[in-house]
């Protein structure tokens, strides 16, 4: 089966997500292909600061294997900060899912209820000139931001912008990037965050705002403090997805890689937009199989 892992957050397609009621939705590709698809519920277990922990699985829900167009890459929670959640967004590499909230929201009985599709995500403009991979997407300020990039050469990948209701395209902006897996919205500072897929030791991160949701400036690059040089002596490898959670006084970028022990990452974000580095808090393993794709809270 293809393994889509939810923790406190959610996994999709490879790329994990959190979700804002303290479930993560996850989703992954599995090294099988069989006619389902699984989303899983996990709970984060306590880990010392820099050290691997654990997720325990919490619930599942099965789907079709074609809920992603067969090929996974993310999920978003679709909710303004501060306002109960709406709704669940999945990223395929070629489509678009907009479901209910989970029902019941852990178990071996969650299920999502498909609400809209787009299978034909990528406009004809930009499909034109080899973009074909969607990646792990975020929602914020009424807008559904999804990367994709050029599989062939891999320059110039897109930022896209969707209705996060009826699913169409609406506009984009084009990266200085070589990959661009995942975008993670800090809603508060009005910064969205990417990166690279390998030798991930910055974040790339652009200025948004409620008021231009469309429009994207380039801020520099955000350095990656504390990774222990000893385990990734080249930055964070395979990087996969992201999302920015708030927690109290701080706001965390909770990244995940489909590196050795899958590990995840979490980093405090609080002094970003001051001109501060992304600080890392701990890193934790989830250890499961598949590639995990994209998560959301």
């Amino acid at each position: 089966m293809s393994n889509i892992k939810l923790s406190r957050a959610s996994i999709a397609g490879g790329h994990q997500q959190l979700t804002r009621n303290g479930l993560r939705h996850m989703s992954g590709a599995s090294t099988t292909t069989v006619a389902a698809a699984v989303l899983l519920a996990l709970a984060h277990a306590a880990a010392s600061a820099h050290g691997y922990g654990s997720w325990q699985q919490t619930g599942e829900a099965k789907v079709p294997y074609g809920w992603f167009g067969f090929s996974p890459q993310g999920v978003a929670v679709v909710g303004e900060d501060g306002a109960p959640a709406t709704g669940v967004i999945f990223s395929g590499k070629h489509l678009l899912r907009r479901t209910s909230l989970p029902v019941p929201a852990t178990g071996s009985e969650m299920a999502y209820a498909t609400e809209v599709e787009n299978r034909k995500p990528i406009p004809p403009e930009l499909a034109v000139e080899g973009y074909e991979h969607i990646g792990d997407v975020a929602a914020a300020f009424d807008t559904l931001y999804a990367p994709i990039e050029k599989q062939a050469t891999y320059t110039a990948p897109v930022i896209a912008f969707y209705d996060p209701n009826s699913l169409d395209y609406v506009g984009h902006y084009t990266t200085a990037q070589h990959h661009c897996p995942w975008v993670a919205v800090d809603a508060a500072h009005g910064i969205l965050f990417s990166s690279e897929y390998s030798n991930v030791s910055s974040l790339y991160a652009y200025a948004v705002g409620n008021g231009t949701p469309h429009t994207l400036r380039p801020l520099g690059a955000v350095p990656l403090a504390g990774l222990p040089r000893s385990q990734w002596p080249d930055g964070i490898q395979e990087a996969q997805g992201g999302v920015v959670v708030a927690r109290g006084n701080n706001t965390l970028l909770i990244m995940w890689s489909s590196a050795s022990l899958q590990p995840v990452f979490t980093f405090d974000i609080s002094g970003v937009a001051s001109g501060g580095a992304a600080q890392l808090v701990a890193a934790q393993a989830t250890g499961g199989g598949g590639e995990p794709e994209g998560g959301s809270f």
